[in-house]
């Protein structure tokens, strides 16, 4: 996914094609389409370092949960937190914080916020990559290895909170392995 992350000169509705998942956080594989729409809700209006936890500010009800993992990119100043996948705790609704982060900078400008699995920030902050899907959500593109040994909580919350922003309904196939998600 960082690849494709990367890519630059990037124009509206433009496709790419991802395999498979290797690590939480990493998005999975996919059809994935380039929109340069910024929505008000994944993007960075401000940034602060507090008692060394860094605090971002969206410009509208980023709709993220505490536990969730997020990918950011485009932020000017604290370069450090650009391009890798973060777990977040929600401190309102349009404040995060990055969990584990340590470093320093001062916020100058930029950055966008992507749920870490249907919504993943291009690294120049041009726009999102947004995945192609209709019917079912895999947990897998948030992360959840499914095997029975790895704690999968987190990537099937953040699965769910994608459902309930796109107005779908949960419920999940019987069984193991509960990584259909249908929408709608």
């Amino acid at each position: 996914m960082s690849g494709l992350q990367a890519e630059t000169g990037m124009v509206n509705g433009e496709v790419g094609v991802v395999e498979g998942y290797f690590a939480a956080g990493d998005s999975g594989g996919g059809q994935l389409y380039f929109d340069t729409t910024k929505p008000a809700s994944a993007t960075v209006s401000a940034a602060s370092i507090s008692g060394g936890v860094l605090t971002l500010t969206t410009s509208g009800n980023h709709g993220l949960s505490t536990g969730q993992c997020v990918t950011i990119a485009g932020v000017g100043g604290i370069t450090g937190v650009n391009n890798l996948s973060w777990v977040i705790t929600k401190v309102s609704n349009t404040q995060l914080s990055l969990d584990g982060w340590s470093g320093s900078g001062s916020y100058t400008s930029g950055g966008l916020v992507g749920d870490g699995g249907t919504a993943i920030p291009a690294s120049d902050s041009s726009g999102h990559w947004r995945r192609l899907w209709s019917s079912v959500l895999d947990v897998a593109w948030f992360g959840a290895k499914q095997d029975g040994t790895t704690d999968d909580t987190l990537a099937l919350l953040a699965a769910i909170t994608a459902i309930q922003l796109a107005g779908g309904v949960r419920s999940a196939s019987a069984g193991p392995r509960a990584s259909p998600f249908p929408r709608g």
